[in-house]
């Protein structure tokens, strides 16, 4: 873990006075500290590589609209964007949220509601363009023009329709997925684009009394189809999981039923990107898990065609 700023120096520009500092986490672009004042509790992160993904005024344009909306994130206090002539590096100040991870589909059904709350709000956050965002003063606009294009800024070959994909994978299987990637396809040609999280797995949970703390780590936030989001969550937590989900996040029950359909559809192109993924060091591992996800989810598929929604 990088050498902590002067903390001193950040807290007493709110007034408070620092009690204690202790490193928390860390990791190749940030380094996160729990600082103790004489009046509250505050997470430090502090950005010690300045990455693709890593827009620190980005990162508090999206938490500050989304708590503002009502959803649960940690909301940001200070950052050094506020104060320019600052030297060191850069860093943001939040309210500390006590939890814990959960289980990797584990959550608890009241977590699942608030996190469709939480996810109605990050979706409902105006953008414009695809892909990779970047803000334009008040405005978040993707760098990409094109639907496609702008997949590929946060996604490994999701939609592999003309040639077969990267990763081993059975005829048989590619067979069967290909007239999904297809559809995938027709569906988001016809479709604007929403902020999504991208990478709702369980270390961007947090957790307490059974409820959702905060979600976190907006560093993948990408401008595409909704439903991405919720393709990924059905891959990482399973069905139970996102249909509690999104039963917090669509009131209409009929609507809900389409929803879950397609997030299976969806789930499709975010196991191939896991699966091109998974080609890379150390990765190896995820291609069993991508397999067998498409094994299953292409049986529930074959299924339930009555309830998918064709662009």
């Amino acid at each position: 873990m990088a050498t902590a700023p002067d903390i001193s120096a950040i807290v007493a520009r709110l007034g408070d006075t620092l009690i204690a500092a202790e490193p928390m986490d860390g990791g190749a672009t940030s380094d996160v500290w729990k600082v103790r004042t004489n009046r509250r509790t505050y997470a430090l992160k502090t950005l010690n590589a300045r990455g693709p993904n890593t827009d620190l005024a980005l990162d508090v344009h999206i938490r500050n609209s989304m708590s503002a909306g009502g959803a649960c994130v940690a909301t940001p206090v200070l950052s050094s964007d506020d104060f320019p002539n600052m030297s060191g590096a850069a860093w943001v100040l939040d309210e500390f949220v006590a939890g814990e991870h959960p289980a990797r589909g584990e959550l608890h059904r009241l977590t699942c509601l608030d996190l469709g709350k939480t996810l109605a709000v990050l979706h409902s956050i105006s953008v414009t363009r695809f892909g990779t965002p970047r803000l334009h003063g008040s405005m978040i606009s993707g760098k990409q023009d094109d639907v496609f294009e702008g997949l590929t800024t946060r996604f490994a070959n999701p939609l592999p329709i003309n040639t077969a994909p990267t990763f081993e994978i059975s005829t048989d299987l590619w067979q069967r997925a290909h007239p999904y990637l297809v559809n995938i396809r027709e569906i988001i040609s016809n479709n604007s684009g929403v902020l999504c999280h991208s990478d709702l797995h369980d270390r961007q949970i947090i957790v307490a009394n059974n409820h959702l703390a905060a979600l976190i780590d907006f560093g993948d936030a990408t401008i595409c189809d909704y439903r991405w989001d919720f393709g990924s969550l059905l891959y990482f937590h399973g069905p139970r999981v996102l249909a509690d989900t999104i039963e917090g996040y669509e009131p209409d029950a009929h609507l809900r039923t389409t929803l879950i359909a397609d997030a299976h559809l969806f789930s499709v192109g975010v196991a191939m990107h896991v699966g091109a993924r998974s080609l890379l060091p150390g990765r190896g591992h995820r291609l069993k898990v991508a397999t067998v996800h498409l094994n299953k989810t292409l049986v529930y598929l074959e299924q339930n065609k009555q309830h998918l929604q064709i662009g």
